[in-house]
């Protein structure tokens, strides 16, 4: 075998976690696999994720799942990501936030639920930094293949398109996820692409029908009745 070949074995070798036993660089020991560094490479995109879009008018599929969210500029919105586990990790913080520069970007202003109806549940624990991200303090188990969804709130400023991050702190390394992106534009036009498999290849989202979620409100009393009085 010629210096060349060995040097590209020793390559292979490195990329598929395999070391050799000995502290030389010529040692001839036997291979073994170093067990680390494949947790390691989980855990540094340990998840998918999606923006959630469930409120769409004639629609009866749903919900729908998009990599880029197209937004309208200067509201408060509410965001759902929905979270695949690609493996097993015990996460004690989850980081959401934009990319970009800071006075034009979409600051993530607070925590949303959208499916808490009723109950006590308490508030969810997070804070906001300085660089408009969302620190959200979880302390969970994420196993993998379960889905799980979390909510923002986030406030769009100026139009353009921003990279969306999500990152999870654990105890060894912090794992990301780069695959998301929020489009905002002063008239949302642009047609969001569904990746929901079950929804087949052709599936789109018009962002123009796109619902807000719905909220509930109290309505008024109803207003007495006025008699109309006949002629005397």
């Amino acid at each position: 075998m010629g210096s060349g070949e060995i040097l590209f074995q020793r390559a292979i070798n490195r990329l598929l976690g395999f070391t050799r036993l000995g502290s030389g660089s010529r040692s001839s020991g036997p291979l073994r696999v170093d067990e680390t560094l494949p947790a390691d490479r989980r855990l540094k995109r340990p998840v998918k994720a999606h923006f959630t879009i469930r409120q769409v008018p004639g629609s009866d599929i749903e919900p729908h799942h998009v990599g880029r969210l197209v937004l309208p500029s200067h509201k408060e919105v509410e965001v759902e990501v929905g979270i695949h586990a690609l493996t097993n990790f015990r996460a004690s913080e989850v980081i959401f936030g934009c990319k970009g520069n800071e006075e034009i970007k979409p600051a993530v202003t607070g925590r949303a639920r959208q499916f808490v109806k009723t109950g006590n549940l308490p508030e969810p624990v997070y804070y906001i930094d300085h660089a408009d991200w969302c620190h959200a303090i979880v302390n969970r188990d994420y196993n993998k293949g379960t889905h799980h969804v979390m909510g923002f709130q986030v406030r769009t400023r100026d139009e353009g398109l921003f990279k969306a991050l999500l990152s999870f702190v654990t105890d060894e390394i912090e794992g990301n996820y780069d695959g998301l992106e929020i489009l905002v534009e002063d008239r949302p036009h642009t047609v969001m692409y569904c990746r929901a498999k079950e929804h087949g290849r052709h599936c789109r989202i018009n962002p123009a029908t796109v619902m807000p979620p719905k909220r509930v409100r109290r309505r008024p009393p109803p207003k007495s009745a006025h008699v109309r009085k006949g002629p005397p």
